[in-house]
């Protein structure tokens, strides 16, 4: 615009050059006159001659007089108009340039004109503090900003997008975006500005279809950028350059693609928990009926083995079901102490399948390691998902080795490793012969939603929650990783100086004498085939059992006035109407020190200590002879109490 309203001066006829020509040709007739007087003379007589030169002398004074005063008007203007006038122009062509520094500093200027120079550098120091305003806002943006021309030549770029894209500073203006510009930005930029110069003139949407995602790959990695570009048109609409805004949104979109998989997850593993609770009532009912068939069978009777084998089957199941309630993140956190090697040994053919026949098995694991505070279920967890990463870094094959070995930690390895106190430590150690990481993904590979995987195959949550697993468990997880060497983890775990617990499982009921009572029980199960089950192996042992299949209506009978008594509630926490929290507070309020039993098949109804209300609570699935074990010592205890509350 600045150049439209000030055009190129033409410096061949400048106005002083005007001034001079119109007082040339203003003296002009009198000089002429003066010339027509001197030819008339020569042909006159010297009388007339002597008449004529006096009139000739003051023709020529006035002619001196008129050219002299044209001088002095001439300088005058010259210096008052013409030459300030020539010093806006000037300062206006460099304004129109773009320097914005550009000034007019003459002096003793009529008042007119002085007028005019000072509206002129006010002008200028408006449009110079604006330039100055835009720039700083466009070098302090956090966006990549540039202008290009229309032929794509970068006019200006601020320094957010040299360093968005990693070029040296000042050496993109006056190149064209294919040699400066990744290809895919580049790109583009082309095809946006055509659609910019084609969309019509007016304000460009702050947001919505105006922006476009541009991947681009750079030394391994690959970043998204989100790219805005409008044109700038003249005052016939022609687009004469081109303003884009790019933004580095990688994060932004990982973050949100690892919230919609996470989402995804999150509903599967409701679904999960679900299945897992089913199948624990399910199984409770299974291995119930096996403990009463074999209650009744004779130990030399033909079918005693395979009830057995059914009942120890079902109870191996358990474990699919603890794996359910893992995946669902809602299986609560059990610590007992046990050999990781054996662990790792009763996991060896569900690694088989996962990993294939592509890769080979290698075990190196420790004999006699100390015993190790764990939850059985989050150490397997850990181990299968480091073998199936192992397995995924060796697409052609290799070999896969697990170990397991004891590591004494002084103080200045823990604090290496990032441990809370040097000691004994066991340390289980997954290591491949894969493709291997570069240092700048070994540095955030246990960041959560962090993945090297395509967005298919990966969430970037399992190496996280490994380690996150590892710190739970008071140690931590370590990675050591060459390119096309392989990679090592290394979970470290303090040990633990107790002894090992039996394996999971019950007691077989004729190798174990329960004892059984004759105390009444008030029994809540919704689940009819469940809560019969129940009531025959408690009257099995002798106690009276009163069903009801909801926590309101067990509510009712312990406080109505005439009801049964009952000794023990044994109840479900997940019942219609009325919860077991709630009941247990209503029941504990109406009935002050009521024995309380509660079961579940669902982890996440718990308190974040894995009990209800301060309650130790049964976990489905159980065998018979565990929920009698659980009433006898619950009865036990009140009574204990009794006792020592009557002295």
């Amino acid at each position: 615009m600045i150049g439209s309203m000030f055009p190129p001066r033409r410096r061949s006829v400048t106005l002083s050059t005007r001034l001079f020509a119109i007082a040339i040709l203003a003296a002009l007739p009198t000089l002429l006159l003066v010339a027509a007087r001197a030819v008339s003379d020569a042909a006159m007589d010297p009388v007339e001659r002597g008449a004529a030169h006096v009139l000739w002398r003051d023709l020529l004074l006035i002619v001196t007089f008129v050219a002299l005063d044209i001088g002095i008007v001439w300088m005058a203007v010259t210096r008052l108009v013409a030459r300030p006038l020539e010093a806006v122009g000037e300062a206006a062509q460099r304004l129109a340039a773009g320097d914005f520094s550009a000034r007019v500093t003459l002096k003793d200027l009529s008042p007119e004109v002085e007028t005019t120079v000072f509206a002129f550098n006010e002008m200028a120091e408006a449009l110079e503090a604006r330039s100055r305003l835009f720039t700083a806002l466009a070098e302090r943006s956090p966006d990549g900003i540039a202008r290009l021309a229309a032929d794509g030549t970068i006019l200006y770029v601020n320094s957010a997008l040299e360093c968005l894209l990693d070029v040296p500073s000042g050496t993109m203006v006056g190149r064209t975006a294919d040699a400066c510009v990744p290809a895919a930005l580049a790109a583009e930029w082309r095809a946006m500005s055509t659609d910019a110069a084609g969309t019509p003139p007016g304000p460009a949407p702050a947001t919505g279809s105006d922006s476009r995602d541009v991947a681009v790959s750079d030394e391994g990695t690959s970043r998204i950028l989100e790219v805005r570009m409008v044109a700038e048109r003249d005052d016939a609409g022609v687009p004469v350059a081109f303003l884009t805004i790019i933004r580095d949104v990688t994060e932004a979109r990982m973050t949100s693609d690892a919230l919609r998989q996470a989402q995804k997850l999150e509903s599967v593993g409701q679904l999960a928990g679900g299945i897992a609770h089913d199948f624990n009532n399910l199984l409770t009912g299974l291995v119930g009926h096996a403990d009463l068939a074999l209650d009744q069978l004779d130990p030399d009777h033909p079918a005693r083995h395979d009830v057995q084998a059914l009942r120890d089957a079902a109870l191996r199941s358990t474990g699919m079901t603890r794996q359910l309630l893992t995946f669902a993140r809602k299986q609560v956190t059990l610590l007992a102490p046990h050999d990781v090697s054996t662990v790792v040994s009763e996991v060896k053919e569900l690694l088989g399948r996962l990993i294939g026949p592509a890769v080979r098995l290698e075990y190196d694991l420790g004999p006699a390691l100390p015993m190790v505070d764990l939850d059985r279920s989050q150490l397997e967890q850990v181990l299968v998902n480091l073998s199936v990463n192992a397995r995924d870094a060796m697409p052609h094959g290799g070999t896969l080795r697990v170990r397991t070995r004891t590591t004494d930690v002084d103080e200045a390895h823990a604090t290496r490793l990032g441990l809370a106190a040097p000691g004994a430590y066991v340390t289980l150690d997954v290591e491949d012969t894969g493709t291997g990481m570069p240092p700048h993904v070994v540095s955030r590979i246990f960041e959560p939603f962090f993945t090297t995987k395509a967005p298919d195959k990966g969430t970037g949550l399992g190496l996280s929650t490994c380690y996150a697993i590892a710190r739970d468990h008071g140690g931590v997880l370590t990675v050591t990783s060459h390119v096309g060497v392989g990679s090592r983890f290394s979970l470290y775990l303090p040990a633990s100086a107790q002894a090992a617990t039996p394996a999971d499982g019950a007691p077989d009921p004729w190798r174990d004498s329960v004892a059984g009572g004759r105390e009444s029980i008030l029994l809540v199960e919704d689940d009819d085939p469940l809560r019969s089950l129940l009531a025959r192996v408690l009257r099995s042992r002798g106690y009276q059992v009163t069903e009801v299949s909801d926590g309101a209506q067990a509510l009712r009978l312990a406080t109505t006035a005439g009801a049964p008594p009952f000794d023990i509630l044994v109840s479900d926490v997940r019942t219609p109407r009325l919860g077991g929290a709630a009941l247990a507070t209503q029941l504990e309020r109406a009935r002050p020190g009521q024995p309380m039993l509660f079961f579940t098949g669902h982890p996440d109804d718990l308190d974040p200590d894995g009990r209800l209300l301060g309650r130790t609570v049964l976990a489905k699935p159980f065998t018979a002879v565990q929920l009698l074990h659980a009433v006898r010592e619950r009865l036990d205890a009140a009574g204990a109490a009794e006792a020592i509350s009557d002295r």
